[in-house]
Formats: structure tokens, sequence, C-alpha cells
């Protein structure tokens, strides 16, 4: 990997992120690319009363709110340039002014990977986790996205959720294929076999794959209710890398559905792995 796309709405960043994104770059030897969306600035100059009506500013004010928020982005932006320079990280910034997702869109082309954090939400709409402009960026990136996680540690353990799908399957290659640097962590195949019939063959062919990639590895088939699952194997973890196929497709249908994909999202403070082809 070389080329990493680090997603910063510079007026609310989740203050693991970058860290998170230089631990990334470190193991990985990779580049950064910071994405500051400055596109929404005009937004956060409107106040709002008691009743969530606009309140009319004087053009003194509105000055001087802008004055603030450039001030504070300023300040981002260069407290990301002091620490990649502090960790000697390779990185260039990328100033957007533009529509967001489109934005994002067209850097993911030329990047290996993007980084972002799932309450990012750069026209500051009410929303949940994941927030609808993240769920734009996984179902429209062209190249793997991480969420970031809340509490980033050292990665210990790799959770890959498996349903059988190519997508899956593709998700994992992916994950690996960029980082080769984690081979000797402990990977979990979690699967829940909920309809799909058993094949040895395949389930051969996934112990080798998997072998000629990582030194330690399990299987595990559960059944019962995915969501209880999940919490079991996943929530209650941490320093764990979860690995998933691609987001909102039918493909996923079996363990992966789009209401479990974002229960996932919502629930865990890990990092987040998610291809799709």
């Amino acid at each position: 990997m070389e080329k990493i796309l680090v997603i910063i709405d510079p007026l609310k960043t989740n203050g693991n992120m970058p860290d998170f994104a230089l631990y990334i770059a470190q193991k990985t030897k990779s580049a950064i690319t910071g994405l500051f969306l400055e596109s929404a600035i005009s937004d956060r100059l409107v106040e709002k009363d008691l009743h969530g009506f606009p309140v009319a500013f004087t053009e003194s004010k509105i000055s001087k709110n802008r004055l603030a928020i450039k001030a504070e982005i300023e300040k981002t932006l260069s407290d990301f340039e002091r620490k990649c320079v502090d960790r000697w990280i390779p990185f260039v910034v990328h100033r957007d002014y533009g529509l967001p997702v489109d934005e994002v869109v067209a850097e993911s082309r030329f990047a290996d990977l993007i980084l972002i954090d799932a309450g990012n939400e750069p026209e500051k709409k009410e929303q949940g986790t994941p927030t609808a402009f993240v769920r734009e960026i996984l179902r429209k990136s062209e190249c793997p996205v991480i969420l970031a996680p809340e509490h980033p540690g050292e990665i210990e353990e790799i959770i890959f959720c498996y349903d059988g799908s190519r997508n899956a399957m593709h998700a994992l290659n992916r994950f690996t294929c960029l980082f080769p640097q984690f081979k000797d962590k402990k990977l979990v195949i979690l699967e829940v076999a909920k309809d799909r019939k058993e094949d040895g063959q395949e389930e051969k062919r996934l112990k080798e794959w998997v072998g000629n990639h990582y030194t330690h590895f399990q299987h595990e088939i559960s059944r019962g209710p995915v969501r209880q699952i999940l919490f079991d194997s996943v929530f209650k973890k941490e320093n764990i890398f979860i690995v998933m196929g691609s987001f909102g497709r039918s493909a996923l249908s079996i363990l992966f559905k789009k209401a479990t994909a974002e229960s996932l999202i919502k629930m865990t403070t890990q990092p987040v792995f998610i291809a799709h082809t």
C-alpha cells in the first residue's frame, strides 16, 4: 500500500483518527493524503434560537464567526501536519471546496484506502452513525474504506465476517494485500450458518488460502441470531480489526443485511474494513 486518503472535517474531528491514520501509515510504510472538507463552512455560520429557527446575523457578526471558523480550520490543519512531520510520515493536504461526496469519490480512484470517521457529516444534519454522507462514501468509493475506531490501539486480532459470498472473499483478499504486515496476527473467520448449505470443498479451499497468508487462524461456524453472535464475538472485544464485504448489497444477505451492518458499525468502537467489487 502506498497512499491512504484520510477524510477530515476540520471543525469536528475525531481526535483519535489522525493517530490511527499515522499508526496504519507507519505499519504499511505508506504516505497520507489529508482531504479537508471545507465546503460546508457557510453552514457553521447559522445560529438557531430555542425553537430551532435561524437567527439573523449582522454583517460584523458573520465576519467574526467566519474568522473564528477559519482560524479553527487552520489549527486543525496545522496539528495534522505537525503529527505527520513528528512521525516522519510523507503527506500532502488537499482542501476541498466542492461537493464533499463527489470530491471524496474522485480522490478514491487514486487512493489505495480511505480512512473516515463513521460520524462524519459535513452538512451537520442530525444523523445517526454511520451518517448519510458516510453511507454514500461506502457505496460509491472506488477503493476500500476503513471506518476509524473511537479508541485506537495496537491491533492484536483480525475478525473476518464471512458469508460464503464472492464479495466477502474479495474483502479478505483486498485486506490481506493491503496489510501483509498483519500476517502473524490471529485471524478469526466468523461465519453464521443460517440458510447456506455446508460445502466441505469450499471450506478446504478457504483454509488453504488463509493458511498461505496467515500464521494463526481459526474458522468459527456459529448458529443462532446474527446480532447475538456478533455481540458475543465482536462487540465485547478490543484491539481487533473487523473485515467486511460490500456494504448494503444483496451478497451480504446471509450474514450482514444492511440493517445488521449498520448495527455493527454503530455499536463497535473498533476499526471496520469494508471493500466491495
